[in-house]
């Protein structure tokens, strides 16, 4: 045998009994990359005054939730519902920060989270104009309200207005996509009233205060959420704290808080039907004196009492008449 043919008969042994040699060995896979959790931000009654302060704040949303569950987290912000919705139910968002009255109204949602200010899970509502003046001085006038709310009339008429009056008192505009165009409006007098949060009233008239109303709500959007994920979520959720117009953080999620219950019965109402207790108008003067109606005028005075003695003497007996 030549030597050609035996060092090719080595190299034909050696290769069988290493596989490995005489190949370039592919190079181990890089383990795969847990998915993005994805949370959504769709809260219309917060006026974030354009776009961009929107996506940032879903972005800073994301990043304190990333650091709090140690997984990636993507924020994505919303300008309207119907986009909202559909990416929803293409259960395309994970978990979201909705307005309260979203979570109550839409189905699906479960509440993990609540925004707070001050410690506080609700905050005062104002019926907001360009000019003062007092809830009877705008009968008739319009009203716009950010979408979102659900059964707006009764949203007004129950729960704003405490019930005081109906929702006829004002002419109803049709909603806009949220709290900032709705301002807008009024400040440009295409609108006159619109409600808000205390904390956005700046530069308008505040017509009416009313009671406080549940903040924006931490809800998980998605049932396919994996346990771990869920768990991760809803534990670090409470704590999160972020600043945005009228709430700077999270809390516990309370069902059973009054403001939330007090939307819950106004939204489930007919409008008009949530009656509260009585509003009382400031006293016009003192109560009418006796006179006015008997004609006479009466003189104080202390009723005459018998002398002291008199009352602890014993009276002397009759006379016997035998």
């Amino acid at each position: 045998m030549k030597v050609a043919q035996v060092w090719r008969v080595m190299v034909l042994a050696l290769g069988l009994a290493l596989p490995g040699l005489g190949r370039a060995q592919a190079p181990a896979s890089a383990p795969a990359e847990s998915p993005a959790v994805v949370v959504g931000v769709y809260v219309p009654s917060v006026a974030f005054g354009d776009s961009m302060a929107r996506a940032r704040f879903a972005e800073a949303l994301a990043a304190n939730l990333s650091q709090a569950i140690g997984r990636p987290v993507r924020g994505k912000a919303f300008a309207g519902a119907g986009e909202f919705f559909t990416q929803v139910q293409a259960n395309e968002v994970d978990f979201a920060v909705v307005d309260a009255a979203v979570a109550l109204e839409r189905g699906g949602f479960t509440p993990l989270a609540q925004a707070q200010s001050g410690g506080n899970p609700a905050r005062a509502l104002v019926l907001v104009a360009q000019s003062p003046g007092t809830v009877a001085s705008f009968a008739g006038k319009s009203v716009v309200l950010p979408e979102g709310v659900g059964r707006e009339d009764r949203f007004l008429a129950n729960f704003v207005l405490q019930g005081q009056l109906g929702a006829e008192h004002f002419v109803r505009q049709k909603t806009v996509r949220d709290a900032q165009a709705a301002l807008s409006l009024v400040k440009l007098g295409k609108a006159d009233l619109t409600v808000t949060w205390d904390a956005q009233a700046s530069g308008l008239a505040v017509v009416l205060s009313s009671r406080p109303a549940p903040l924006p709500v931490f809800v998980r959007a998605r049932a396919g959420v994996p346990a771990d994920v869920q768990a991760a979520v809803a534990k670090a959720a409470p704590g999160l704290s972020v600043g945005a117009g009228p709430f700077e953080g999270f809390g516990p999620w309370n069902p059973n808080g009054s403001a939330l219950s007090a939307l819950r019965s106004a939204l489930g109402a007919a409008p008009g039907a949530a009656r509260v207790e009585p509003v009382f108008a400031p006293s016009i003067g003192a109560l009418p004196t006796p006179e006015v109606f008997l004609g006479a005028s009466l003189s104080p005075g202390a009723a005459p009492l018998p002398p002291a003695a008199d009352l602890i003497l014993v009276p002397a007996p009759p006379s016997d008449p035998l």
